[in-house]
């Protein structure tokens, strides 16, 4: 599937514990620790993923609902 993806879309300045959007799966994540050069280290609201690195380029900005329902997810977990 090939998504364009605009450059505004791209998080910069990436915070520690803060939802963003993994751009491949357009999933909710939290972002555990930034890795320099490289990219950040996440988790889905379910607790997969955690410490698999996504690159920079992948980290999106997630709208208030998608931090909403990362949120309520991840309390039923």
């Amino acid at each position: 599937m090939n998504r364009e993806i605009h450059e505004s879309w791209i998080a910069k300045n990436i915070k520690l514990g803060a939802i963003y959007l993994n751009a491949n799966t357009l999933q909710e994540i939290r972002v555990l620790n930034v890795i320099p050069c490289q990219g950040v280290w996440f988790e889905y609201a379910d607790g997969s993923g955690y410490g698999d690195t996504l690159p920079f380029a992948d980290v999106l900005y997630a709208k208030l609902d998608e931090v909403t329902d990362y949120l309520e997810d991840s309390r039923a977990n």
